[in-house]
């Protein structure tokens, strides 16, 4: 094998590896996933993944710890300095997190969906709702398909100014999602976003 050859291999058993992971992850055996990934060579990545499943499950100075690491190696990750900043704001650290949003802000692409949201959210837990929606109203000028997230969380953001722009939205996010039929989203079937709507029982955005 070249040089090409046997990196390739090596992504492709980094991948399955990383699948495999995940499938533990969400499967419920995070003991197990974590057990996995740790056993591997030390990497940037391997303390990103770690960090992000610490916040997810609140363990919120471990996740600062990995974050920590990785911005160490990589400074300009900004998947770690998103997650770093979601963690300050669920640890009541909201100085640290408006500091770094003001002085050091996560440079995310444009084409960054996943990112973009995820600085959307952080803006919505910041109490600045016209930042985020400014955020999500851009992706969904740019998208290219399905997005139902951005549109349920645009739809949230607007529902106590604009509930007439809140209910077109969630009908899109409900269109986007495979509940509604394009003619009953836009324009809006009340009757049938209503039957939908109590249909999701999951669906709490009303709610919130």
């Amino acid at each position: 094998w070249d040089e090409d050859i046997r990196a390739l291999d090596a992504r492709l058993r980094r991948q399955r590896l990383i699948d495999t992971a995940w499938t533990l992850h969400g499967s419920g055996r995070e003991a197990e996933a974590i057990a996995l990934v740790e056993a591997q060579p030390p990497s940037a990545e391997n303390d990103l993944l770690l960090a992000d499943w610490a916040r997810e499950r609140g363990d919120f100075d471990a996740a600062l710890a990995g974050y920590a690491q990785v911005l160490k190696v990589e400074p300009e990750n900004v998947d770690a300095q998103l997650g770093r900043i979601q963690a300050w704001i669920a640890t009541g650290d909201v100085v640290r997190a408006r500091q770094a949003m003001a002085t050091t802000p996560p440079a995310v692409p444009d084409d960054a969906v996943g990112q973009q949201r995820q600085l959307a959210g952080i803006w919505t837990d910041l109490h600045e709702n016209a930042k985020a929606l400014a955020i999500l109203r851009q992706l969904i000028a740019r998208k290219a398909g399905p997005d139902a997230q951005t549109y349920r969380d645009a739809a949230r953001l607007v529902r106590r100014d604009a509930p007439a722009e809140s209910l077109d939205l969630y009908a899109l996010s409900l269109q986007d999602n495979g509940v509604l039929a394009p003619a009953q989203a836009h324009p809006r079937d009340d009757r049938t976003l209503t039957l939908a709507s109590r249909e999701n029982a999951q669906d709490d955005w009303l709610r919130r």
